[in-house]
């Protein structure tokens, strides 16, 4: 039986503070900088942003969708890059506050993924139903 069901989209906050820190970085480099080093200083900021957008939109290979709470307390999480259903299992060094979390995750296969959650990242609902069981019955106590 299925307890809640946290369904996880890419963060606006995240985006926005991406793209205003390389269009600062951006401006100090017109400011500071000419020539042959504007150049290469604009080519890896550009890179920089590809990288940074690609890993906060959902496309990146540890990006998880959905996380799915049981009542017998085992957590299911998808893998949208691989297609599939994992068991997985919050590790001791996750942290729990009432604007983020940070999970670190054990799968079956031994593999372990790093995740941040934003409070806008999920609804409202999920968000609190998730960080009261990852403070609860999870391993933030």
């Amino acid at each position: 039986m299925l307890a809640f069901r946290a369904v996880l989209t890419p963060s606006w906050w995240i985006h926005t503070v991406i793209a205003l820190l390389h269009i600062v970085t951006l401006a100090a480099s017109f400011v500071y900088f000419n020539g042959v080093y504007l150049a290469v200083l604009i080519f890896i900021l550009l890179i920089s942003w590809i990288f940074a957008h690609y890993k906060n939109s959902g496309y990146y290979r540890n990006f998880i969708k959905y996380i799915e709470v049981r009542y017998d307390g085992q957590v299911v999480i998808y893998l949208p890059h691989y297609d599939k259903y994992c068991n997985a299992y919050p590790l001791s060094g996750s942290l729990a506050s009432s604007y983020l979390l940070i999970i670190i995750w054990q799968l079956d296969d031994g593999n372990i993924i790093r995740q941040s959650i934003f409070k806008d990242m999920s609804t409202h609902d999920s968000y609190r139903r998730l960080f009261i069981w990852l403070r609860c019955d999870g391993v933030c106590k």
